[in-house]
């Protein structure tokens, strides 16, 4: 598995960007509507991974006016939690869309995991010398996130009001801090069996999707491109330059959506990624020894294809 709930947070932010509003029921109280609504979500992927999670959400209008572009300002809370073979997850979120085109949000999460042979949910990564070894943290320590940030969102329909005339980009850009308890920020660990890159700090991320929604079965097609940038301390022996840290990871693909009924979405990916190139080729070998080769470009190489499942509960 490698970083599973990342499927989740594509698929909500996805749903959120193509599919317009939650398709909920509204009760009204002193004058204002508030919507409800469960949304459950599983995905499988290849290379295998796994994924189910439940969110709870309300959205709350706020300062809505009676113009095109303030007209639905909300603010919605969610409230989810996340189970896959080797890991479970809580978090909570808050989005507030003060105009139509802008969204800003925070949140966090928690959560910790065990390991199932040579799948790690939470772990060290160690130096052992000619190679990396895992050292599984089964629940005695905990995984925790905080995020921050704001989307730019556009949708032509709004402009030009037609079926066929929903041609639309959302861009995201937040800051993500990630850890584990007891761990101080040189440490390296691994989370959801990924490649144990990871240590206590802040990560500079970016989302830029353009795609076109069509009133059809295959209703949503489109294109993804997600960028990382880390921020972690390093100690004073050691250059991150070398092994390609101070380089952004890009990761992108294609997505299709099908309507299966009005609750019910399928959502088909595929990711590719790009790789530093490197002189060394064993994966085996701690990652801060592995040798950037500056004279090569970027690689793409696959990363994974997921099939994710939503069903909206409305009530």
């Amino acid at each position: 598995m490698k970083k599973t709930l990342a499927i989740i947070i594509t698929t909500t932010l996805i749903t959120t960007l193509a599919f317009g509003e939650e398709k909920t029921e509204i009760h009204e109280t002193d004058n204002e509507k508030i919507t409800y609504a469960t949304n459950i979500s599983m995905a499988i992927a290849f290379p295998l991974e796994a994924v189910i999670s439940v969110t709870e959400s309300f959205k709350i209008p706020v300062m809505q006016f009676d113009n095109p572009v303030t007209k639905n300002n909300n603010i919605t809370f969610k409230l989810g939690a996340a189970l896959s073979p080797i890991t479970m997850e809580g978090s909570f979120n808050i989005a507030w869309t003060p105009i139509a085109f802008l969204e800003l949000y925070t949140g966090a999460s928690i959560g910790s995991g065990w390991s199932i042979k040579d799948k790690y949910g939470l772990a060290l990564n160690t130096d052992a010398g000619k190679k990396a070894v895992a050292e599984p943290l089964n629940f005695t320590r905990a995984f925790y996130s905080v995020n921050f940030g704001g989307a730019l969102q556009f949708d032509l329909g709004a402009v030009v009001p037609h079926k066929w005339a929903h041609l639309m980009f959302r861009i995201d850009q937040y800051g993500l801090y990630k850890g584990i308890t007891h761990t101080d920020k040189y440490t390296s660990w691994i989370w959801q069996s990924d490649a144990g890159e990871n240590r206590n700090g802040l990560r500079y991320k970016a989302s830029y999707v353009l795609g076109y929604q069509m009133p059809t079965y295959l209703n949503f097609i489109g294109m993804q491109v997600e960028t990382e940038k880390t921020f972690f301390a390093v100690q004073n022996n050691l250059d991150k330059s070398t092994w390609g840290e101070d380089r952004f990871k890009v990761t992108f693909g294609p997505l299709l959506n099908f309507e299966i009924t009005k609750q019910m979405t399928l959502l088909l990916m595929a990711q590719w990624q790009t790789r530093h190139p490197y002189l060394s080729a064993s994966d085996e070998i701690y990652y801060q020894k592995h040798l950037i080769d500056t004279s090569e470009p970027e690689t793409i190489i696959f990363k994974r294809v997921a099939l994710v499942f939503n069903y909206t509960i409305t009530y």
